[in-house]
């Protein structure tokens, strides 16, 4: 086990991570013995095998129905997207985006297809309730995996 550190520039938007995956509560049964025993009381453990009879936990809840690494191979709507690491805080859907190993210099010359791509841009963030002219601009973002 390692830890990955990956850079990026992004122009686009910051966007806060549970408005993209939020948390969600979610109840699981651990215990599998058949027939389950009727438990009295606030008894939380099965008498046979002592496994949680409830199990809470918090879970992703995508709300473009798909996750957190989805979301980062395919994008959005056709925009890329980054997050700043495994259990970051925001994600950066954006126009365009330059990695640290592409080697190669990303940018745009025309600035009438530029102002084409912010138009298209704003236009579908504001469909999916994403616009926010604060959180636009070219962004640094450096990614933790672990």
């Amino acid at each position: 086990m390692g830890v990955d550190y990956y850079a990026y520039a992004i122009i686009g938007l910051r966007i806060p991570r549970d408005k993209i995956i939020g948390t969600v509560t979610k109840h699981k049964n651990l215990c599998k013995c058949d027939p389950q025993t009727e438990q009295m009381g606030e008894e939380k453990f099965c008498d046979k095998c002592g496994k949680l009879l409830d199990h809470t936990y918090k879970g992703d809840d995508p709300k473009f129905g798909v996750g957190m690494w989805e979301i980062q191979e395919k994008g959005l709507k056709g925009w890329p997207v980054v997050s700043d690491g495994d259990y970051g805080n925001y994600f950066y859907i954006g126009i365009r985006k330059a990695y640290y190993a592409d080697y190669k210099p990303v940018g745009i010359r025309d600035t009438g297809l530029l102002v084409k791509l912010e138009n298209k841009f704003k236009m579908d963030m504001e469909k999916l309730g994403l616009w926010d002219p604060d959180a636009y601009g070219l962004w640094s973002v450096l990614q933790v995996s672990c």
